[in-house]
């Protein structure tokens, strides 16, 4: 059996998922990784998606080798086919060489990202094999030098097999979520009465910073526009005290 996998390498790393029609077993090596699951709003999607959640814990050390994984098999038809999937981290510093994002075919390293420095989402396509065959999918989370205080959370989203000219997802949209809470009521501070009926359907804005002095110096000018271009009829200023306070 081929084997194919998606490494995270470095602290340690929690996986998760389960995919559509596949089962998925998590593996770890180490503590302090840990594995779940979330639905997240992708950035490049416009849309809530299953993801993969890696993590490993700030103050904790590790060890060279440890890691946390999740694998799961596919068949592949035959033909050509991809692997597409998002990543992102929480990391975003100089620090190189312990987490890395990776991807393996058949044990072969065929893709490798580090964690430090850039983390912003980008969506990653890699190729498979053309003959059909089961390959095993392991999204994995290593360490590659031990750590004493370097916490990560990668986040693996949108994992889909491309293959007979149809996308296939890999991730099932089954996470458990905890149930909404209600906010609790406004506090009863005291306010004063509503003196004419616009101010319960007014549409405010308020300016922050720069974008405050600016209001303030070219009322005569931006007022009217904002009520003209976007419909609003009330602006609200943060006091002197507290403008002050925000360089400009």
């Amino acid at each position: 059996m081929k084997s194919i996998t998606l490494w995270a390498l470095g602290m340690g790393i929690g996986i998760m998922s389960s995919a559509s029609g596949n089962d998925w077993t998590p593996e770890t090596k180490g503590t302090g990784f840990t594995t779940g699951r979330d639905r997240l709003l992708l950035p490049l999607e416009g849309r809530l998606t299953p993801a993969l959640v890696l993590a490993f814990p700030w103050q904790q050390p590790s060890q060279a080798g440890e890691y946390a994984q999740w694998q799961t098999t596919l068949d592949l038809p035959g033909g050509a086919s991809a692997l597409s999937f998002v990543c992102q981290d929480d990391f975003a510093g100089p620090t190189k060489g312990y987490h890395v994002v990776q991807v393996l075919v058949d044990n072969t390293l065929v893709w490798e990202r580090d964690v430090a420095g850039d983390n912003d989402w980008r969506r990653h396509r890699i190729p498979l094999p053309e003959t059909p065959q089961t390959v095993s999918l392991t999204v994995r989370l290593f360490e590659k030098k031990a750590v004493e205080n370097f916490g990560v959370t990668v986040q693996v989203a949108g994992l889909t097999l491309h293959a007979g000219g149809k996308p296939h997802p890999l991730l099932s949209d089954d996470v458990d979520r905890k149930p909404f809470r209600e906010l609790p009521p406004d506090l009863p501070l005291p306010a004063l009465p509503a003196q004419r009926g616009w101010t319960r359907d007014a549409n405010i804005v308020q300016p922050w910073g720069q974008t405050q002095a600016v209001a303030m110096r070219e009322a005569a000018t931006w007022a009217p526009r904002l009520a003209r271009d976007f419909g609003f009829d009330a602006m609200i200023l943060l006091p002197p005290a507290a403008h002050n306070r925000v360089p400009i």
